[in-house]
Formats: structure tokens, sequence, C-alpha cells
């Protein structure tokens, strides 16, 4: 048994050894200690640094965020609970952070539009007469945004992965533990003039913790054991994960946007600066499932085949005719009557029976839309195709552009459609124009010289109802 003087010792060191875990905590709440720090900036990680040297734009972009809200409905685990969230309810805050640092956007206040709204309405409440035609008395108008960014937390996946390792020898060990959790956001941008989702980003960040400790036990006499432990744990905190995730989504989602036309840099060149590049290669490896090559650049502007034209089914015994540069078509103030005699002139409308199996994608859908009476979707549908040269589409464009279905009327945008269309072949449309030009229907000025060759136009395609038309009596 060992005496009372080698029990000294052990006993000395222990208490240095608990006096010096005491001086961590502060014991009155009011002495700092070397627990308590000054508050500081947030920590700056590899991607707020990325986000801060970015190129600069051409000009900042007008953008409104309403939220961005905790979609996982994930509580803290025991014994944490408690009922408090796995993740921040403040991302909107974060993002919007995100967007001034970037350099690339002028965030609209929109959380709490209200309490703007209502702070307007004072000032201008205690405005007094006098000071309305003064400078700077009245508020201007808001700035509207051209793009909403929208989306969520949408996963928080603790336990990912887990571990550890120890060991202990003659009562001395050690052992170490760790675990993986991951936090992913989703960041889409959208049109605020149509409604589009331009991009759309999702984007997963990995948390670490992890565990050391160690213990010492030793019997200092019979039957009594002294046991000495002592160790820490990291744990990365979850806000900061999110704040990293969202900086990584806009700093993709600006670049995708460059890409796409959304927005421009203000030089050029800086498409193959390391940052973007960078980026570039870990969204495309992602979209692709494939590797990109480092070593070479991705350009702004790649070359892509040009697409072939959409096929136009052809009338029945169609004559090919001479390309003619199409002439000019002046309006001028409408006339009802006119209108009304141009309609009663015109040629009934075809059914539309079987759809040509050789229409592009999408015509179709436009028709069925049509019929259901869903013309917006239609237009959705048809715009496109009409854009791209497809004379049956130009002419339903101008159709709905003529009697204001799903959109204002609009008799200029129907004549310049029906004139497309009419020099891509269409049949109906020539017959329309012929019409028109004969009764000088939808402002459009009498030329019976034009009215008879789009006449002679489209009976030379063996339409019959043209035909009839050039041999009535004039």
């Amino acid at each position: 048994m060992k005496s009372s003087r080698q029990l000294g010792p052990w006993f000395a060191a222990t208490l240095l050894l608990l006096s010096g875990c005491g001086a961590l905590v502060p014991v009155d709440g009011i002495k700092s200690s070397l627990a308590m720090g000054n508050a500081k900036l947030t920590p700056v990680s590899r991607s707020t640094r990325d986000l801060t040297q970015l190129p600069k734009p051409d000009a900042r972009v007008p953008v409104a965020v309403y939220a961005f809200r905790d979609q996982t409905g994930q509580f803290k685990g025991q014994p944490d609970s408690n009922l408090s969230n796995a993740v921040t309810q403040g991302a909107a805050t974060l993002l919007v952070k995100a967007l001034l640092d970037s350099g690339w956007y002028m965030p609209m206040e929109r959380e709490g539009f209200q309490n703007l709204l209502t702070e307007r309405r004072v000032a201008r409440a205690i405005e007094v007469p006098a000071d309305k035609g003064k400078p700077g008395s009245s508020y201007p108008a808001l700035i509207p945004a051209n793009y909403i960014f929208e989306g969520g937390i949408t996963g928080y996946e603790t336990n990912v992965r887990t571990g550890g390792a120890g060991a202990n020898y003659l009562g001395i060990g050690g052992e170490t533990k760790y675990r993986v959790d991951q936090v992913t956001v989703n960041l889409r941008s959208v049109d605020v003039r149509t409604g589009q989702i331009a991009n759309s980003v999702s984007v997963t960040k990995t948390l670490f913790s992890h565990e050391v400790s160690s213990s010492v036990f030793q019997y200092v006499a019979y039957k009594t054991l002294l046991q000495l432990e002592g160790g820490f744990s990291s744990n990365e905190p979850s806000q900061l994960a999110v704040k990293e995730a969202l900086e990584t989504a806009v700093i993709h989602l600006t670049i995708q946007g460059i890409r796409d036309k959304q927005w421009n840099l203000r030089n050029p060149q800086d498409w193959n600066s390391p940052i973007v590049q960078s980026y570039l290669r870990d969204y495309d490896s992602q979209a692709n499932l494939t590797e990109q090559d480092p070593s070479t650049p991705i350009p702004l502007n790649p070359v892509v085949p040009a697409a072939p034209a959409p096929a136009v089914a052809p009338a029945p015994s169609a004559v090919a005719l001479p390309q003619e540069k199409p002439q000019e078509i002046t309006l001028t103030r409408r006339d009802p009557e006119q209108d009304k005699a141009a309609d009663a002139a015109a040629p009934p409308e075809n059914a539309p029976g079987v759809i040509s199996p050789k229409a592009p994608p999408g015509f179709a859908e436009g028709f069925a839309a049509a019929q259901r009476g869903d013309y917006l979707d239609a237009l959705v549908y048809w715009q496109p195709l009409a854009s791209l040269g497809y004379a049956p589409a130009q002419h339903n464009v101008a159709l709905m552009y003529q009697r204001g279905l799903g959109v204002p009327a609009k008799p200029e945008l129907a004549v310049s459609w029906f004139t497309k269309a009419a020099d891509g072949g269409y049949v109906q449309s020539m017959n329309q124009l012929a019409a028109w030009f004969e009764t000088g229907g939808y402002g459009m000025q009498p030329d019976a010289a034009r009215s008879v060759q789009w006449y002679r136009k489209s009976a030379a395609t063996g339409d019959r109802w043209a035909r009839d038309q050039l041999s009535r009596p004039r």
C-alpha cells in the first residue's frame, strides 16, 4: 500500500487539472475568462471568397427574395430536441446577404414589404402641402424586380457516415470518433415577365463532427482507483453550412445566367477567369456525368450546328412559287363595317382534322390547348414555332391576334403573321390576305391588284375557293 507521501503528487496533479478546467468557465458571470470572447464577423469560407471575387457585371439585376424556407420538417435529435428545428430558419436573410456580396444583384425588400409600405404611408401622411413641391419630399416609385430567387432547404441528413477507433493499454487509452452530416439547398431564378424558371441548381454541403478523448486509470491504493479523463469535440455549425451552400448556389446561378444571356459581363473576356471556369466545369461535370478537361476552357458561345428547319406539310397539288420580297402593308384607321365585310368575304376555316405527322413537336399540343379553350397555353406552344418559320403556327398566331383569343386583339400583328405564313406557302393565309385587300378590312388599304395576286397564288396550289373568287365578276 502506498503511503500518504506517495499519494501526494497524484492528488496535486488532479487538483491542478481540475483547477485548470475550472479556469475556462466564468464563475460569477461578470469576470471574463478564456471561454468568453468578443463578437466578430462570421468566418469567411472559400465560397464566400469566390462569391466576392466574381467578375463585374454589365449592370446589377433587380431581384426579389420573398422567402427561403426550411422544407425538411426535421427537429434536432435527442436529447437536444425541445422541438427545435434542425436547420436555421433565417436562410432568406443569408440568401440576401449572398446576393449583395456577389455584386451582381440589387435585392429588393420583400420579406418586410408591409413594413416598408407602412413607413412610406406614414411619411406621406405627415407631409404638409408646402413640402410636396420640394425635392426629396415625395418618395420615388418602388423598383420592380426582374427575377425572383426562390427555393428552400430541401434536406438535412444526420449520421450519413460514422466511425472511430480507440485503444487501451495498461490503463492508458484513447479514442476518436467522427460523424458526417449533409445539408442540401435548392435555388432557382424565376423570370418575372413570363413566370418561366430560368435556372435551378441544388447544392449539397457536408458537415464534419469529430471527438477525441483519452483516459488514464491506476490503482493508487488498495481498492482505490484513480481515473483521469479528457478530450474535446468539434461540430461544424449547420447555419454556416447553409450559408456556404447558398453562396455556392448563387455563384452557379450567376454563371449559368451569363451563359444563357440573362445578364452580361462588363468585360466578356472575364468568362475565361479561373473562378468562372472552375464552377463551369463542376456544373457541366454533374450535368453531363463526365469529367471536364481542366486544360480546355469552356467557351461562352459554343458553336452549335444549326437545327434543321421544321418541315412544313405541303398543300395538295402544291406548285412551287417564286420567292418574292414581301411588299409593305399600310394600315389606316379601322372601320368596323369594313371589318365585318372582310370577315364575311374571308374563306371559312378548315377543320383541324388530323395533325400532319411532319408537324414539329408542340404544334399538336397547341391545338389540343386551343380546343379546350386554353388559348394562352396554345400561344406558348405556337409562338416559338412561328418564330422559327413554321407557317401553320404563324397562321394560328395571326388568328389569335385577329380575334383576341387569350391575348388583346392586335390587327397589325395579325396582318404581320398572316403575311409571313402566306409567304411561307400557307393557303389559308393567302386567302385571308386576299379577302382583306379586296374589302379593306382591319385597317388595310383596298388594293385590287394585290388581292388578285394572292388569289392567284392560292389557286396555283389547287385551292378551289381561290379559283372561285377569281372566276366571279368584279
